[in-house]
């Protein structure tokens, strides 16, 4: 066995016990091991397990009422979660583990007061939702209402990018090539850089 692997196994035994005591399974610490944990999950195991421990994280943030909206540490384990949720969905063709209906972004009407990390934020969401919608068996007018806001929420998010994170450049699609890609390219400066 791996050296690895079996550190990861340790460190899955000993999260398992010390959720059994309150006083550590309410604690920012072990929902930031659990995190950590599912990091090594994304990066190790392929097949129908990839994302298994999400769905586990995925309850831990729901009982501690864990959001996009919350600050430190329990916001960005928030948003480390939906970043590896979102790559686990898309890559094993299932929905999300914790939708819309939990929590989205509250809607504002300019981004410019927010930081680049909160703007990018929204856009993982709104991408989120895209994979729900994608690996969803809705079928017709709903499925085309949902098609349509989703293409406008990604309109709006584009509409409300402030000047600092403004694209610098934009592609269209080569149209009637074999393999061409069907989406616009567009390519950003970081303004942190």
């Amino acid at each position: 066995m791996r050296p690895s692997l079996r550190y990861y196994r340790l460190a899955l035994s000993a999260i398992r016990t010390l959720l059994l005591h309150p006083e550590y399974a309410q604690s920012d610490e072990m929902l930031a091991a659990c995190i950590l944990l599912s990091t090594y999950e994304m990066i190790d195991v392929v097949g129908e397990s990839l994302g298994s421990h999400l769905t586990g994280v995925a309850s831990l943030l729901r009982t501690r009422q864990v959001h996009g909206n919350v600050a430190g540490i329990r916001g960005a384990c928030y948003w480390t979660w939906y970043r590896h949720e979102t790559w686990a969905a898309l890559r094993t063709g299932r929905q999300m583990s914790i939708d819309e209906a939990y929590w989205a972004p509250e809607s504002i009407a300019s981004f410019s007061h927010l930081n680049p990390e909160d703007v990018a934020n929204r856009v993982i969401f709104i991408f989120g939702q895209c994979i729900n919608y994608c690996n969803d068996n809705t079928t017709g007018k709903r499925r085309e209402a949902k098609a349509a806001e989703l293409d406008q929420a990604l309109d709006d998010w584009k509409a409300k990018l402030p000047s600092s994170m403004a694209w610098f450049s934009t592609e269209k699609p080569e149209v009637g090539q074999m393999g061409s890609n069907h989406f616009e390219a567009m390519w950003f400066v970081f303004p942190h850089s």
